[in-house]
Formats: C-alpha cells, structure tokens, sequence
C-alpha cells in the first residue's frame, strides 16, 4: 500500500479530508498539513468567501473541543469548538477554511472541483449517505 506521505492535493485518493499527524500520536498515520501547502495555487481560490461558507457550514456530523487537536501549523492549543462536517460526498473538519486563509492551505483538487460543480451552494444531505461516508480510519504504517 501506498505511504499517506506520497499523497498531495493532485493524487489524494479519500473523500475526507482535514487529519493531519500534527495532531499528535494518535494521527500519526495521517499526512502532514505541509504536503498541503501552496502559497501560488492558494491565490487561484477566487471564490474563497463563499468556499468559507460551504466548509464552515455544511452538514455537521459532530463536534469537540479543538483542545484536542492542536495547531498543525504551531504546535499551539486553540479553544472554541470543531466540527466534522459533509456535504453527503466529502467528510472534513472545518477548521480547514482557516488554514486556507491563514496558512495557504489547498484542497484536493477532486474536493474544490466539486464544490465547484455545486457553485459552492451547500446540499441536502440525507441519512443513507451519512451512513456511507468513507471516514477517515487510516490503517497505513
């Protein structure tokens, strides 16, 4: 199986997105945040407004304290919540908007495609594709 770490914005073969080993150890099968930084392809967002409503308002799926989940980028504590959110296709948490602003953090490109194609209107999501998400349960070593 393919190390996480060879996986980037153009090859990312999952439909959730936002883990990041910076987490700490439990999350060390995940990627680093930095396999996802691109300063020129960031500035492309031309529509970053409205990409910010659909990742900070989609569907929430659940929510915890972002105590446990430490800043990828600093290493800090922040408070306040976070949540799991989806659109019935994609699964991510949505601090992620904050990274794409603050630390040019960028989507998959399968991910921001189809936000696109929904010209980053918020869907319906029902139960049956709750139930079906793929989560994000990495088992590579």
């Amino acid at each position: 199986m393919e190390m996480i770490d060879n996986f980037n914005a153009y090859n990312w073969p999952f439909r959730w997105f936002g883990l990041w080993k910076g987490y700490g150890d439990r999350y060390r099968n995940y990627p680093s945040v930095r396999q996802f930084v691109d300063e020129s392809l960031n500035a492309t967002y031309s529509e970053k407004s409205k990409m910010g409503i659909y990742l900070n308002e989609s569907y929430s799926i659940a929510f915890t304290s972002k105590m446990n989940f430490l800043s990828p980028f600093t290493g800090k504590m922040s408070f306040g919540s976070i949540g799991c959110r989806t659109d019935g296709k994609w699964y991510w948490l949505d601090n992620i908007f904050e990274f794409v602003e603050n630390h040019n953090l960028i989507l998959p490109v399968k991910f921001y495609e189809h936000m696109k194609e929904n010209d980053f209107k918020i869907q319906d999501v029902r139960p049956e594709q709750i139930a079906d998400l793929e989560r994000p349960g990495l088992t590579i070593n």
